[in-house]
């Protein structure tokens, strides 16, 4: 049974996996430890979560699950997901699991799991928890507490969740301090929380390190995560910084592991921006090990051309942070990103993480003695649309004749002026339709072309 997508599982609250009743999740949780015991000598997990009102139910039924299973669960309460992967390596956890849907609305949540070193949960042990999830044929609790497993008939009693640490987040927002390389006293910085995970750890952190925060969308009430606000709607943060007269703006994601930014002019600065940013930066310090940084294929055409004027050389990989911290490890690279504003600092971190990326951003500014638009202007992004196309079935693409004829036939067209990449989306029940070229309004028109083929021929 397939459970886990490419960042862990998701979907909708109260249906599908995350169904009421007999719990899934669970269950989830009492395979997983079964197969975490195998692993490690350690039988402790540390848990956070995000703001959605459903996150803390979720919670308390990994913790039972997990509690069933032999290991006892540890809260670390609302934390940004890159926290649960620095708390599990620092603590020596068997494992990390958070709570969240990242950047998805409030109706949405899902589940994923770091390994003792901080990674993402490898597809090695994925596959052993999937197989272990389908070995058990029943699985009800409460009232039962008889588990029909394939080694026969288990009786189990149920544990509770532990007590929540609060000092966990301290431990995490220190970290996150010590590892700024200079102060950021006087500068002047627009924070948009989603009102998610960051909505108090964020400014917090920004604020000890010296800058001036005017704090946007950090009230969460369980429903308005994401919704108009954060990384995927940073224009409201980008009009505050101008109008602010601030020297640049962040927007997290519900779960703070990416940062979309703005510089004093209001203009959004993205993944690329910050990647090309933040990797002349490091040169500068010594710290680009190889020179080389890891950028996915969905990485704009003026990202590659920008570094390439750097000298600093671009390993490509697929979509994905996962993706991203496995050719870091391959190429032996210390930094890596998505044009999304996932950015990984390999020396500091093992996933992506919006507040670390904000430190590291507005200390390449501060060390250049420069403002945001004069360290990204470098980057000439080339005109380029995404369109996402509604596709709950996910069909193969191979299985599409017609739509790859299309697709074909309009890479042909575009030749080495462009590119065209077209992938289903890892989390959502979403096509996505990447075009990129020089002309704005002919890439709309590809783009569109490739959405209705697409629709005709599923």
């Amino acid at each position: 049974m397939k459970l886990f997508g490419t960042d862990g599982i998701r979907g909708e609250y109260g249906k599908d996996f995350f169904l009421g009743g007999a719990s899934l999740v669970e269950k989830l949780s009492f395979c997983a430890g079964n197969v975490l015991k195998a692993v490690s000598r350690n039988r402790r997990v540390v848990i956070g979560r995000d703001t959605r009102e459903s996150s803390a139910e979720i919670e308390k039924k990994l913790a039972a699950g997990f509690s069933l299973s032999g290991v006892e669960a540890v809260s670390a309460g609302v934390i940004p997901t890159p926290a649960v992967s620095y708390l599990t390596r620092k603590n020596d956890f068997a494992a990390g699991v958070v709570v969240s849907a990242s950047h998805n609305i409030w109706k949405d949540n899902g589940i994923k799991f770091f390994s003792p070193t901080g990674e993402k949960l490898s597809d090695e042990l994925e596959s052993r928890i999937e197989k272990e999830f389908a070995s058990i044929s029943a699985f009800d609790v409460p009232p039962s507490s008889e588990i029909k497993h394939s080694s026969g008939t288990l009786t189990l009693k149920r544990a509770h969740l532990d007590i929540l640490r609060p000092s966990l987040v301290e431990d995490y927002a220190n970290h996150l301090i010590k590892s700024a390389t200079v102060r950021l006293d006087g500068l002047r910085v627009v924070a948009d929380c989603a009102n998610g995970a960051a909505f108090d750890i964020g400014p917090r952190v920004l604020r000890a390190l010296g800058a001036d925060v005017i704090v946007l969308n950090a009230a969460p009430d369980g429903r308005n995560i994401n919704a108009d606000c954060g990384s995927l709607h940073p224009d409201g943060m980008a009009a505050e910084a101008l109008k602010s007269g601030a020297d640049c703006g962040v927007s997290f994601d519900g779960d703070a592991d990416r940062a979309i930014f703005s510089d004093e002019k209001g203009r959004i600065v993205d993944g690329d921006r910050t990647l090309a940013a933040c990797a002349v930066h490091l040169r500068k310090q010594g710290r680009l090990s190889g020179d080389i940084v890891v950028a996915t294929v969905m990485s704009n055409i003026g990202f590659l051309k920008a570094m390439e004027s750097a000298s600093v050389k671009v390993a490509a990989c697929p979509v994905g942070d996962k993706s991203v911290r496995e050719e870091m490890k391959k190429s032996g690279a210390v930094l890596g990103g998505e044009q999304s504003g996932h950015i990984i600092f390999g020396d500091l971190a093992k996933t992506g993480d919006g507040i670390l990326t904000a430190i590291e951003l507005f200390s390449a500014m501060r060390d250049a003695g420069s403002k945001l638009s004069e360290i990204t202007s470098f980057v000439k992004a080339y005109p380029q649309t995404i369109l996402n196309v509604s596709s709950r079935e996910k069909k193969s693409l191979d299985g599409l004749p017609s739509f790859l004829s299309a697709l074909d036939d309009e890479k042909r067209k575009l030749g080495d002026a462009g590119r065209i990449f077209v992938r289903y989306s890892g989390t959502e029940p979403l096509l996505r339709i990447m075009v990129e070229g020089p002309d704005g309004n002919e890439i709309k028109s590809i783009a569109e072309r490739l959405k209705k083929a697409y629709l005709e021929s599923v």
